[in-house]
């Protein structure tokens, strides 16, 4: 299921920011119909079905050509095993994904609605062509998006 909520209050020019919120699909924890254990290993968001997998959106972003990925890393909670960051090649575009460990499903559900609502803020923070950029994530972006089971 995919979810997503304009934060119209933040109008920004440019750049513009889009923070994606996913939920790793973990077969253990999420009572999802199983699929194969390294689809469905909610700790291993390199195989997970909706991030590393064919059409994961790690994966998605990586394989097109009209985005670059211009950071990964750890996100800024435990509960984030990977975060990435995605700029768009013709515009001035970033997408900001975070993989929530699968048994943290509640807390990524929790952390979209604060930012969808324009309580939750943050910032990350990052070195891109020897430059340092600053995007306002979280609650700051131009659109908020939840990857679920």
């Amino acid at each position: 299921m995919l979810s997503s909520f304009a934060i119209p209050s933040v109008a920004k020019s440019s750049p513009r920011i889009v923070h994606v919120f996913v939920a790793l699909a973990d077969n253990q924890h999420q009572g999802i119909i199983p699929v194969a254990q390294a689809l469905g290993d909610g700790k291993d968001p390199q195989r997970n079905l909706y991030w590393g997998a064919a059409y994961g959106v790690k994966t998605y972003f990586k394989a097109s050509q009209d985005w670059e990925l211009v950071w990964s890393g750890r996100g800024a909670k435990d509960a984030i095993l990977e975060r990435c960051v995605f700029k768009s090649r013709m515009n001035d575009v970033y997408v900001v994904a975070d993989a929530y460990e699968g048994s943290q499903i509640k807390l990524a559900v929790s952390d979209f609605l604060s930012a969808a609502a324009g309580i939750a803020k943050e910032k990350v923070t990052f070195k891109m062509r020897s430059e340092e950029v600053s995007l306002a994530i979280a609650g700051d972006a131009n659109l908020v998006v939840l990857c679920r089971a």
